[in-house]
């Protein structure tokens, strides 16, 4: 922020949990600071949701999943939110987890084959040069 800027800002009207009032700059047109303003409340949970799907334990529990699988988890992702929000059943959830397994255990049928192939290649090798 410049000088001028700096000079035009008004500080938050709003009180800490502390006590003690906001030091935080009050957004313009607004007597808050984002933290405070009231009418940015939802922009400010959807905020918080969205970082909590960026948490390391996220990240990490992601980055383990094959990648051919991470569209699947998220459908499910968003099928526990419609449940949640109301804008799908219990039942139709559990109908789109149970085509989730079935994907996941045809995915995994064909990397054990696939794996099962690499591993007789690999052993025809070595029988051909016995």
């Amino acid at each position: 922020m410049t000088e001028a800027g700096r000079s035009e800002a008004k500080p938050c009207i709003a009180t800490r949990q502390d006590g003690q009032p906001c030091r935080s700059f009050a957004l313009p047109g607004s007597a808050y600071c984002y933290t405070h303003d009231p009418a940015r409340a939802a922009e400010r949970i959807e905020a918080r949701r969205r970082g909590g799907q960026h948490t390391s334990k996220a990240h990490r529990f992601r980055a383990l999943l094959p990648p051919r699988l991470v569209p699947v988890f998220e459908r499910l992702e968003q099928a526990m939110e419609s449940v949640e929000q109301g804008s799908i059943s219990p039942s139709q959830a559990q109908a789109l987890a149970a085509l989730a397994r079935a994907m996941v255990a045809v995915l995994e049928s064909s990397e054990l084959a696939e794996r099962l192939k690499e591993i007789e290649t690999m052993l025809e090798g070595r029988d051909g040069r016995a």
